[in-house]
């Protein structure tokens, strides 16, 4: 990609047992890139999948909800 192109918009969303994360970066090429935001949400999923073996309805309606935010902050940009 040449430095004159506009840069590419990613978001990387990584759902953790015990936190939910979203990194949108800028990148122009592999030695070009930028965080622009970063979003952190805690989370329980890995400690009810541990003790239950499973997720709740509510859990999932909750990671749901977290993912529409995060959608809406994506769109944003």
């Amino acid at each position: 990609m040449q430095e004159s192109e506009e840069p590419i918009i990613y978001g990387i969303i990584h759902i953790g047992s015990g936190a939910l994360f979203l990194r949108i970066v800028e990148y122009r090429g592999v030695n070009d890139i930028h965080v622009i935001e970063e979003v952190k949400k805690k989370v329980v999923f890995g400690e009810e999948v541990f003790l239950k073996k499973k997720l709740s309805f509510q859990s999932i309606l909750h990671l749901c909800s977290l993912l529409n935010g995060l959608r809406q902050l994506l769109s944003d940009y």
